[in-house]
């Protein structure tokens, strides 16, 4: 007897994705109708989204990854550079203590049948994610803030697909449509993120700094993007083929995606953790983190899912420093409308993470009670 997922207003096909962040191609017309349809429920953050266009993939320089409904960032593509760049070096340099680079495939395994072989030939691997200091020097708080929330989302997403593993004989497509519901939250907030970069934080720094001399040179970081974003590419693709295959027999090659994504995502900010700080403390004052946090709040107000963001770049913080957050960067009805924004992602997105985990502990007692 299978364990179906509890249903949800934000996983289940009720919903769908009324809109991807990410266009990956062209869809079927009978599915989009279907979305368009099944469009109706105004007061959950998911159904707000516009249908998915088919609109061509916003490059960073690699062919990577843009949203089909965000502003096109106006990020330039960089040339090649052929040399090693600050991230592949920093990438090498991480031990397998902290982060894990690879599927973990078995050697040992018999054939017994077809799932069941690859169930115990992915090993799910959660990088050692650890939450950059807050709080304690504002030069760090700068880009920590939305690191912190980037690695709270990669830890959500881990959960998943540790749970997914753990169910995988059962594994539906109802499954790997919820799954896919959170992840276009997560998409695109990564790639807000990359553009709050490239059009404020950056650009600040750039006044008095020149970067062309670190390795967060123009080139290298979006040369970065470019490979990080090509992978997010990939990983909506990945959703089509779970459509083709049994999504059970899909999962070892979508684990490996994550496997190339995570580390590499995680490389950089470690990346940037090294020199952002030291350039902002030695060149700028405490009051200009304020100003970057306006800059920030005001590039955001005029895109479409400005509410998503700053949820989740949030979200995270302890109720002392929320408070302090909420103070300088909520302007006008945002103050007020931020309670209901979050109270709308977490019905709709976080909740999700809980339901998959939900899912295992009652697969987990089901079995408890055939040994019984």
């Amino acid at each position: 007897m299978s364990t179906k997922l509890p249903q949800s207003s934000a996983g289940s096909k009720k919903f769908g994705r009324t809109g991807s962040s990410i266009a990956i191609g062209q869809k079927k017309t009978s599915k989009d109708q279907e979305l368009a349809v099944n469009e109706s429920v105004s007061d959950d953050l998911v159904a707000t989204r516009s249908l998915r266009q088919n609109v061509s993939f916003r490059a960073y320089p690699e062919g990577g990854a843009g949203p089909s409904q965000r502003p096109v960032s106006s990020s330039a593509a960089a040339g090649g550079v052929k040399k090693e760049r600050g991230v592949d070096a920093t990438i090498a340099n991480i031990t397998g203590d902290n982060y894990f680079l690879g599927t973990g495939d078995s050697a040992l395994q018999r054939k017994k049948s077809l799932l069941k072989s690859q169930k115990r030939q992915i090993v799910i691997k959660m990088p050692v994610i650890i939450a950059s200091p807050y709080g304690k020097l504002w030069a760090v708080d700068i880009l920590a803030l939305y690191h912190n929330a980037v690695k709270k989302e990669l830890q959500d997403m881990y959960h998943m697909v540790e749970a997914m593993h753990k169910f995988q004989m059962s594994l539906g497509m109802e499954d790997i449509e919820r799954f896919y519901s959170w992840w276009e939250v997560f998409e695109g907030f990564v790639i807000d993120y990359f553009d709050i970069e490239e059009n404020v934080v950056f650009p600040y720094l750039a006044q008095r700094v020149n970067l062309n001399s670190t390795k967060l040179n123009d080139a290298e970081r979006k040369m970065t993007k470019g490979k990080l974003t090509r992978v997010l590419k990939n990983i909506d693709d990945m959703e089509d083929r779970f459509h083709n295959r049994p999504p059970g027999e899909m999962l070892k090659s979508f684990v490996a995606f994550l496997d190339e994504f995570s580390p590499r995502l995680l490389g950089y900010f470690q990346l940037e953790e090294r020199i952002v700080p030291k350039l902002f403390q030695s060149n700028f004052e405490e009051s200009d983190r304020g100003v970057i946090q306006a800059r920030v709040y005001d590039f955001l107000k005029n895109r479409q899912y400005m509410n998503e963001t700053l949820v989740l770049q949030s979200r995270w913080l302890p109720a002392i420093h929320l408070k302090v957050w909420k103070i300088e960067t909520l302007k006008g009805t945002s103050k007020v409308a931020y309670n209901v924004w979050r109270a709308k992602l977490e019905r709709t997105h976080c909740i999700l993470v809980n339901e998959f985990k939900q899912r295992v502990v009652a697969i987990e007692l089901e079995e408890l009670e055939q040994e019984f």
